[in-house]
């Protein structure tokens, strides 16, 4: 089923920091990351990657054939591009629409969510160029808390990670928006993994989560257009007709000198033409009188 364009949906709050990619030094492009902390006001990344997608689309998981508890979702289309959805919770998981009254925050985690796991990696299609990549993210086990490993490959084969702190305390329910993560790649996204984690340690752990009010922007880097063919030394623009060199004196004299016996050699020519005529008459006429004694 096809998403809504960004285009459809209403301007939303502001707030979050731009953070910059872990990667390495020599990359010839560089990921930026958007983060934001739900309820930390001094944040801007959510409306920053709003302000960097040039053609984006939305996710909200809104639906009607989107049954909570029901509808597992392996892949989603945005305007014919494709984006592929696996999870992980003590072995690979297939992601699914859950529900709950807790996402009550519309914009960000409402209603309807795609379950992850405590991991999630996502993916383009084949033919999908996938240039921007962000969503908000729901801490749902209450007996843990978590910080996010965000990892981005991109289609060079570069490897660029940031980590979405936790600065939400768990609330009396024992979970918590998280807040939004997204990143922008000017080369393109092979893929997205979102990875739960201890905050103190950074290392991976089993804490389920959620993701709502998914941004994709697919848009492709303009075609560099080849620079003219320049000519070769001495021609015209392209392939023109050679340009004539002034010979130095003596290659002069030497040409010139060449032209005359040529014509020289042209004149003689015709002028012996009527005396080898004549001959050949002669000698004709010689040949018959011999012939008559």
């Amino acid at each position: 089923m096809a998403r809504n364009h960004v285009s459809t949906i209403c301007t939303m709050a502001a707030m979050t920091v731009s953070w910059f990619a872990a990667g390495p030094p020599d990359a010839a492009a560089e990921v930026t990351f958007h983060l934001h902390r739900h309820g930390t006001e001094t944040d801007t990344g959510h409306p920053d990657f709003l302000a960097a997608l040039i053609d984006g689309y939305v996710e909200d998981f809104e639906h009607p054939d989107m049954i909570p508890n029901e509808t597992e979702v392996p892949m989603l289309t945005f305007g014919g591009n494709e984006l592929h959805f696996a999870g992980e919770w003590d072995g690979p998981f297939m992601p699914y629409i859950g529900y709950s009254t807790a996402f009550n925050v519309q914009g960000r985690v409402y209603r309807n969510v795609l379950v992850s796991g405590y991991q999630l990696t996502i993916t383009p299609g084949t033919n999908t160029h996938l240039r921007a990549l962000g969503m908000w993210i729901f801490d749902d086990r209450r007996a843990l808390d978590s910080a996010y490993l965000i990892e981005v490959v991109e289609t060079n084969g570069t490897v660029w990670t940031a980590v979405l702190e936790n600065q939400i305390p768990r609330n009396s329910n024992g979970h918590e928006i998280e807040g939004f993560a997204g990143a922008v790649s000017d080369v393109g996204i092979a893929s997205m993994r979102i990875v739960a984690v201890n905050p103190s340690t950074l290392a991976p752990h089993s804490d389920f989560f959620e993701i709502d009010h998914l941004l994709a922007d697919f848009t492709r880097p303009p075609v560099q257009e080849a620079p003219p063919e320049e000519a070769p030394p001495g021609f015209g623009p392209p392939w023109g007709p050679p340009e004539f060199v002034k010979l130095p004196p003596q290659a002069q004299a030497a040409l010139e000198k060449a032209r005359q016996q040529v014509a020289e050699n042209q004149n003689a020519s015709t002028t012996n033409e009527p005396n080898r005529q004549l001959g050949l008459e002669k000698a004709a006429a010689n040949v018959a009188n011999k012939g008559k004694k």
